[in-house]
């Protein structure tokens, strides 16, 4: 309490001036420790929460756009690649179909090849058969059906879930066992050796065009031998499924 006393004399004892300063001293001490312990601890918290409220902003941000991605997953058909990639593969047969059909128009089978060769060796008058030769049929393609099959089964059994062997993959291994169909195809070549007058040679060309029977040509060599006869050498080539080149 003297002590307090002696204090208030002193202050007392002080000029105006020097009152002010220790006035102001005081307050801004006490609003600098309130500010300290009071207001800066509160203002830290905010700046906390806030950078945790960001963060939890981008989270939810990025588990919306998942969730729309899930959304929009859920409302595409899972088979719609599938479904595409089959009509395209059936468009695709489709266009084999008319190509095979169309080629199979202009086969000319064993039987065929009988009545073919008479019409062929039905030369124009002025023109003789030198020589005639057939060349031995060469395989143009071959394949097994039933291996097809069993490939295009193996490859939905891959494909499938819990495939304990009596799946596809055994359904294929027995398709492939019992079946031997095989589709191939046959060139059967023809070289024919003719004589005569140059416009009896060109009559039976235009002729050999206008067979029914689809011959397809590869060689055509045209020599001069003795005026006014010429050599012609054709070799011709058919197409069969059939590998033997005249039936009965």
């Amino acid at each position: 309490m003297e002590q307090w006393l002696q204090y208030q004399e002193k202050f007392l004892l002080l000029t105006k001036r020097e009152k002010n300063i220790i006035l102001f001293g005081g307050l801004f001490l006490i609003l600098y420790l309130g500010f300290t312990f009071a207001i800066e601890p509160n203002i830290k918290k905010v700046q906390q929460e806030s950078a945790r409220i960001k963060d939890l902003k981008i989270s939810i941000n990025a588990a919306q756009a998942s969730i729309n991605i899930y959304q929009e997953a859920l409302i595409t058909d899972p088979n719609e690649a599938v479904s595409k990639e089959i009509e395209q593969q059936k468009a695709l047969l489709s266009n084999i179909d008319e190509e095979l059909l169309t080629l199979t128009s202009e086969l000319i089978n064993p039987v065929q090849m009988r009545i073919a060769l008479v019409e062929l060796l039905s030369l124009q008058p002025g023109v003789s058969l030198s020589s005639f030769e057939v060349i031995a049929p060469s395989e143009l393609f071959i394949a097994n059906q039933a291996q097809d099959e069993a490939n295009e089964l193996n490859q939905a059994g891959e494909n499938a879930t819990g495939n304990d062997g009596n799946g596809p993959e055994g359904s294929a291994e027995q398709t492939a066992g019992n079946s031997d169909d095989t589709v191939a195809l046959y060139r059967h070549g023809i070289k024919l050796t003719l004589t005569g007058r140059y416009s009896a040679l060109q009559a039976y060309l235009a002729e050999l065009e206008q067979l029914q029977w689809k011959f397809f040509w590869q060689e055509f060599d045209l020599k001069v031998t003795e005026y006014p006869n010429n050599e012609l050498s054709v070799t011709l080539y058919s197409l069969s499924t059939a590998r033997e080149f005249i039936g009965v």
